[in-house]
């Protein structure tokens, strides 16, 4: 985590990719339906289970966000796979020309996507951009790539840090509201009035 203390959130370039499975159903016989065969007993899950693995699946989409004047802009790259692959590494050199040092953030990026782009770059006969290219290194040595649960981590930290007086209000203030807000609602649904001399319980 100290290689990701002082991250600016408009130098992060969130990566998802979609996955589905190379075909529609398993050959009954085959390289493939062997290999399959070898890695999960069950043939019938092959739909469900093929997109998680590069030899099986294949990219989708890629869809890329950067945040830029506190909006976040999405764009989303669909099509043929091996135009996804080059568009996505044109896209990332792109914003690296603009902003200089670049942190690829997203879900299992370390463990799921980051991996699966690059094998599946090398199918497609691709050379891996040296972003994505993680092989031989440990997880601690890829310090420009950032699961999202860390950067939630981060910005933890950041609220943790602001004065205490401003702690104060980020936890009170909704519940002074909510309070506010049932007391209202309370006194519009039951409102006692006063008809022929008599206290009535009307409700709206």
């Amino acid at each position: 985590m100290r290689a990701v203390k002082n991250i600016n959130l408009e130098k992060i370039l969130f990566i998802s990719i979609e996955t589905v499975p190379q075909e529609t159903e398993l050959a009954k016989e085959g390289l493939m339906h062997n290999s399959w065969s070898e890695r999960v007993d069950d043939s019938d899950s092959y739909t469900e289970n093929a997109p998680l693995f590069a030899e099986f699946g294949k990219i989708f989409c890629v869809s890329l966000g950067y945040v830029k004047n506190h909006h976040l802009n999405i764009k989303t790259i669909q099509g043929d796979e091996k135009e996804i692959l080059e568009t996505t590494y044109k896209m990332v050199d792109a914003f690296r020309r603009t902003w200089g040092n670049l942190t690829l953030c997203g879900h299992s990026l370390k463990g799921f996507a980051i991996p699966y782009v690059m094998r599946r770059s090398v199918i497609n006969d691709i050379s891996v951009h040296e972003l994505f290219d993680v092989s031989g290194l440990k997880p601690w040595d890829i310090n420009w790539i950032l699961d999202i649960k860390d950067l939630c981590h981060l910005i933890c930290e950041q609220i943790i840090k602001i004065k205490p007086m401003m702690k104060l209000a980020i936890i009170f203030l909704p519940v002074l509201f909510a309070v506010i807000w049932a007391a209202f609602v309370g006194l519009r649904i039951n409102k006692v009035e006063i008809r022929d001399g008599k206290r009535k319980l009307v409700n709206y």
